[in-house]
């Protein structure tokens, strides 16, 4: 496959994620309030197929890892499973409150055992964020200015993934179908900037 087809694949990929993204925030919208309450609450399709993105693209971390491709799938994985967990709500499932609220930690009502395998997790994660973030960045930088591909996506994947995350603050029913549609597309971006740069590898391998 040539240079200018991979370009032309990952400017559909961009196109076809926007448009999903746009036609479920308006059909969603315009179907009335109960099918957005539907599309917003918990184990809605949105959110299922969100959480397969996010395995998805740890799966091919992984696949890539061992390939050979890339040399930070392991800690790609972990942080892309810790995301898919995050939209499945285990920061709150098996605990007191949830765990990435302050009171969480200073709350007399939650047991200090939970307060201690919580921390643990938070920062094992957290390292785990920092080190791929420390390893990465410069060369994701350079990418990005080069306008390579495969990083143009991981880009949006972060764009989306903060833009969600302001909107979450917001409690009207517009802002959390379009919180949700962002987070839905959250995982293809990285699925697709993993994808083509495995493309990209292939045909110039690691030496």
């Amino acid at each position: 496959m040539t240079g200018t087809d991979t370009k032309s694949l990952v400017h559909s990929s961009f196109t076809i994620i926007y448009l999903c993204t746009f036609l479920i925030v308006i059909i969603t919208r315009l179907l009335g309030k109960d099918f957005t309450l539907y599309m917003c609450g918990e184990s809605s399709p949105i959110q299922v197929f969100s959480v397969i993105g996010y395995f998805l693209a740890a799966f091919a971390a992984l696949l890539l890892h061992k390939k050979g491709s890339i040399s930070y799938g392991i800690n790609a994985a972990i942080i892309l499973i810790a995301m898919a967990l995050r939209e499945l709500d285990f920061h709150c499932r098996f605990t007191t409150m949830g765990i990435m609220k302050t009171r969480f930690y200073i709350s007399d009502i939650v047991p200090v055992t939970e307060k201690v395998i919580a921390t643990i997790i938070l920062l094992s994660v957290l390292y785990v964020v920092i080190r791929f973030a420390w390893k990465n960045s410069h060369a994701f930088i350079k990418a990005v200015k080069e306008k390579n591909s495969p990083a143009l996506l991981a880009l949006n994947g972060l764009v989306f993934t903060i833009a969600s995350k302001i909107i979450d603050s917001n409690n009207t029913l517009f802002l959390s179908i379009l919180e949700e549609t962002l987070e839905f597309s959250i995982p293809f971006f990285f699925l697709l900037a993993l994808i083509f740069h495995d493309r990209e590898t292939s045909k110039a391998p690691i030496s």
